[in-house]
């Protein structure tokens, strides 16, 4: 006989989730603080992206016609994290920006409000990543880009912006090679 669901066969992330759900769940009680640090590890872009909508739905006592949170229990939950999917589901006030400085810690709020912003923006906001592509792939086109000489180089680097998935930074290198061209055939 088969059983339906193997604790054993869970992924880190499933086996993540149970438990932070299971703990939500089991403590009923008002004036609980709930200390999580980075429950998202293992999680995938669509889990993180749902994880604060999935923590207020557990805290409610009572869900409106729209089953969302009516009356929610009165507790706490302070979590620690590098996902700016959770960012963008918290106020600017309920997030803290921990730096590292040579006196120790500086503890602040972000400027810009975080609730509803885009990853993008929060990836270099909050987390001072200014690319939305990884750093090999990102190497690749300021590569391709600095090898550009000739009308030649532009027409091979055009060709072989084809590798590279969409994103930002290829439809930057795509007018980097148009400004090029352009300064290049003004030349003639």
């Amino acid at each position: 006989m088969q059983t339906c669901c193997n604790i054993y066969q869970f992924s880190d992330g499933e086996h993540q989730l149970n438990e932070i759900l299971g703990s939500l769940l089991m403590v009923e009680e008002d004036g609980c603080l709930f200390l999580l640090d980075e429950p998202d590890t293992h999680f995938n872009p669509k889990w993180r992206a749902k994880l604060i909508k999935l923590f207020n739905y557990l805290s409610a006592k009572k869900l409106n016609r729209q089953n969302l949170p009516e009356v929610v229990r009165k507790h706490e939950i302070l979590l620690t994290t590098h996902s700016p999917y959770v960012v963008s589901d918290s106020e600017k006030m309920d997030v803290y920006l921990f730096r590292r400085t040579k006196e120790g810690a500086n503890i602040k709020n972000p400027e810009p409000q975080t609730y509803g912003a885009s990853i993008g923006f929060l990836n270099e906001e909050i987390f001072g990543r200014d690319n939305s592509i990884s750093e090999y792939s990102n190497f690749d086109l300021e590569t391709l880009k600095s090898s550009v000489q000739t009308l030649q180089d532009i027409e091979d680097a055009r060709e072989k912006l084809f590798d590279f998935g969409e994103s930002i930074e290829k439809f930057d290198a795509l007018r980097f090679l148009r400004e090029k061209q352009q300064e290049l055939e003004s030349k003639k």
